[in-house]
């Protein structure tokens, strides 16, 4: 990444939602479009990568919030957890229109 000019998405403030202040802990995920710009998502925390199966995967709920609806393209549900499948295309999208 040294030497690369990467653009840096808060998710907190993007999606309107509470994160840690303290901005050290925070960790970075790192992603290129199709014309090779860097991306640079902050999260609070990056917990684990993990594959699911197919036959898991939802569309989104009805009751989920508009600001994720626009985003994601579905759903697992997981021991308990809703976790959210975001489409970068989408949030890309959105980011350069502005």
């Amino acid at each position: 990444m040294r030497g690369h000019i990467v653009t840096a998405i808060h998710s907190g403030l993007f999606f309107d939602i509470p994160s840690s202040t303290d901005i050290k802990k925070n960790m970075c995920i790192v992603f290129q479009d199709n014309d090779d710009e860097l991306y640079s998502f902050i999260v609070d925390k990056v917990y684990d990568i993990e594959s699911w199966p197919q036959n898991l995967y939802e569309p989104l709920p009805l009751n989920l919030a508009n600001r994720w609806n626009a985003y994601a393209d579905g759903v697992y549900r997981l021991d308990g957890r809703l976790v959210v499948i975001l489409n970068k295309e989408k949030l890309l999208q959105e980011l350069q229109e502005c």
